[in-house]
């Protein structure tokens, strides 16, 4: 398990996919993933308060797009865990705190 550092914006590039990461922030963050898509790319993200979080808050099936890039973008609330599937690479990823304004489910 590794947890998602509580200082400002997050800019890591050092997650990888099919691991799982806690938001130990006290805030609300947005996770933004790239993606290298190939034939066929299947991108899900995962988040809620299980250790292998299940709920399903971000899907894309993406056909035909060789040497194309997918950003994908998803909210996760504070103490949650998450994680990223995908059937190719990943590109980039990059986390940023939502310390301003509110959050509604």
């Amino acid at each position: 398990m590794i947890e998602v550092d509580s200082s400002g914006n997050l800019a890591n590039s050092e997650r990888a996919l099919n691991t799982v990461y806690k938001n130990t922030t006290g805030y609300p963050i947005m996770v933004i993933a790239l993606v290298f898509l190939t034939a066929n790319t299947t991108m899900t993200a995962f988040s809620d308060s299980s250790v292998n979080p299940t709920t399903q808050v971000y899907a894309s099936i993406v056909a035909n797009a060789t040497g194309s890039n997918a950003i994908n973008i998803f909210f996760v609330l504070p103490g949650n865990y998450y994680k990223i599937t995908c059937s190719t690479s990943l590109g980039l990823w990059r986390e940023f705190i939502c310390q301003n304004g509110t959050m509604t489910d």
